[in-house]
């Protein structure tokens, strides 16, 4: 004859189950939070470095981020999207291209979507930048600001 388990007895087996799935659940939180970056690589460490940087960009919490000089993917180190890129100080060159040259950091005349070069401090401007595509900074660094508009309805 089968034994029935009595209420008392279900309601902790499920507790049991709840806490195993929740420890489950947790463990690879806790043990993200403890991963030791000294074993890791110049070039692993770079690469989280960027994957960190592009997911906190892609964030609505994300207000603005500066920019040093040199060439970056959209895509890969800036996210894709609408953003408002302005001078910190000095003059500085922004350029925004298809393709990089054989060097891989200046993108040829020939591929360029558009630039804004001999800036005065503060000055700005707004791009939709396409993945796949590259940003070079020359000169001085840059903030970008994610842009945002407004639908006046007409």
């Amino acid at each position: 004859m089968k034994k029935v388990m009595g209420l008392k007895a279900k309601y902790v087996v499920f507790v049991t189950c709840v806490i195993a799935m929740l420890l489950l659940a947790i463990t690879p939180i806790a043990r993200a939070e403890s991963v030791d970056l000294s074993t890791l690589s110049y070039e692993e460490l770079i690469t989280l470095n960027t994957q960190i940087q592009t997911e906190i960009m892609s964030r609505p919490e994300f207000k603005t981020v500066l920019v040093p000089p040199g060439a970056y993917k959209v895509g890969d180190e800036i996210p894709a999207g609408k953003w408002k890129i302005t001078a910190t100080e000095g003059m500085c060159e922004v350029y925004w291209g298809k393709t990089l040259d054989q060097y891989g950091v200046k993108i040829p005349y020939s591929s360029r979507i558009d630039d804004l070069d001999d800036w005065r401090s503060k000055s700005s401007v707004t791009w939709n930048l396409v993945e796949g595509t590259y940003i070079v900074v020359n000169r001085n660094a840059v903030t970008f600001t994610p842009a945002t508009t407004v639908n006046l309805g007409f």
